[in-house]
C-alpha cells in the first residue's frame, strides 16, 4: 500500500481501501477503488473513457474494411492484429493511400491523429494506478518509469486530474466518434458504393490535455513505506 505524504488534512491512497467489517484477522474491502469511491463524476467519465475506446475501435476497422472492399475480410483482419498501437500502425499504412486517393488525406489526417491520442488516454488510464485526497482532488501514477532505476527509493511521479479537464477529454472523444462515423460512408461516397449518407465531418477540435497543468496543482509525496506515516 502507498501513502501519501501525511497532511493536516487526509491521506490518499494507492491501492488502498476502506473496511467495512473485521472479525480477528478477517479485513472485508469496501471497495477495490476507493478514490472512485471518494469522485464518483471523475469515476463515470473515466470508465466511459475505457470501455469506449472498443467503439471506436470498431468503427476504426470498419473504415479499413471499406477500403478492402470486403467488410468480413477486413474486419477480421484487423482484430486478428494483436495491441492496439500495431492496429492502427499496420491498418493505416494500407488505407493511408486510399484514402487519399479521394481527396480525404486531410480528413483522414485528423481522423488518426484523434485516434492515436485516444488510443494514448485510454492507455493513461488502463495502466495507472490511483491516489485522492478528498480536498485536492483525484491523482494518478504509473509505475513504467519510476521502477527502471536499479536501486534506491522509486520515485513516483504523479499527475493531478481535474473534472473540467476529463469532460474535455470525454468530448474529444465523441468528436473522434463523429470523425469515423463519417469518414467509411464518405469514402464508400467517393467511389461510387454510395449515392449519398447522412453524416458531415464535424469542426476540427483540439486536443485536450492529459491531466491538469503543471504548476496548477501541488502534487502529493508518494512513499512506498508500508506504515502509514503519523499525522501532525
Amino acid at each position: 500500500m502507498l501513502h501519501k505524504a501525511a497532511s493536516k488534512r487526509s491521506f490518499a491512497y494507492l491501492g488502498g481501501s476502506r473496511f467495512i467489517a473485521e472479525s480477528r484477522d478477517l479485513l472485508m474491502s469496501e471497495t477495490i477503488m476507493p478514490a472512485f469511491m471518494a469522485f464518483p463524476n471523475h469515476a463515470a467519465i473515466i470508465g466511459r473513457i475505457l470501455a469506449g475506446y472498443g467503439e471506436l475501435e470498431y468503427l476504426f476497422a470498419s473504415c479499413f474494411a471499406a477500403t478492402l472492399g470486403d467488410r468480413q475480410s477486413g474486419i477480421r483482419a484487423f482484430f486478428r492484429i494483436k495491441g492496439e498501437d500495431s492496429r492502427i500502425q499496420i491498418t493505416s499504412a494500407i488505407m493511408r493511400p486510399k484514402f487519399d486517393s479521394v481527396g480525404m488525406k486531410d480528413v483522414y489526417n485528423e481522423t488518426l491523429g484523434a485516434m492515436r491520442w485516444c488510443k494514448g488516454t485510454r492507455n493513461q488510464y488502463a495502466h495507472c494506478h490511483w491516489a485522492y485526497d478528498i480536498e485536492d482532488g483525484l491523482y494518478f501514477t504509473d509505475f513504467d518509469k519510476a521502477v527502471k532505476t536499479e536501486t534506491g527509493d522509486i520515485m513516483l511521479h504523479v499527475e493531478h486530474l481535474d473534472l473540467e479537464i476529463l469532460k474535455q477529454q470525454e468530448a474529444y472523444f465523441r468528436y473522434t466518434l463523429d470523425l469515423l462515423r463519417y469518414l467509411e460512408p464518405e469514402y464508400r461516397k467517393r467511389v461510387g458504393e454510395l449515392p449519398s449518407h447522412r453524416y458531415e465531418a464535424p469542426s476540427v477540435k483540439t486536443q485536450p490535455p492529459r491531466h491538469s497543468p503543471e504548476g496548477t496543482y501541488t502534487p502529493p509525496v508518494i512513499s512506498l513505506n508500508r506504515r502509514r506515516p503519523p499525522q501532525e
